[in-house]
């Protein structure tokens, strides 16, 4: 069942398996997951600077209304999703903030 709340799927029965993470250019995210990759693919490197804010707002905007979280928690939390949760540490944190 948390696989289908964090797919963003309304039937709380369906399995993640029959839903589509997949996207092609033309396709907006829709999922929590697939708004939670793209979050934190682009944060690498980036050091959440303004153009990474300025290419992604939107999204770190949708993600933090349906979690209801500001943006930056929004992204933080995709970060540390991403590493794994034995795997994040705080220099990993501050390698995506200007720290």
């Amino acid at each position: 069942m948390l696989k289908n709340i964090l797919s963003g799927s309304s039937d709380p029965y369906m399995s993640i398996n029959n839903t589509s993470t997949k996207m092609n250019n033309n396709t907006q995210p829709n999922t929590l997951l697939q708004l939670m990759e793209i979050l934190s693919e682009k944060s690498d490197d980036s050091r959440l600077s303004d153009e990474f804010w300025a290419d992604n707002q939107a999204h770190a905007d949708e993600l933090a209304k349906r979690l209801s979280v500001t943006p930056l928690q929004a992204v933080l939390l995709s970060i540390c999703l991403r590493r794994g949760p034995r795997n994040v540490d705080f220099d990993d944190i501050a390698s995506h903030l200007a720290i």
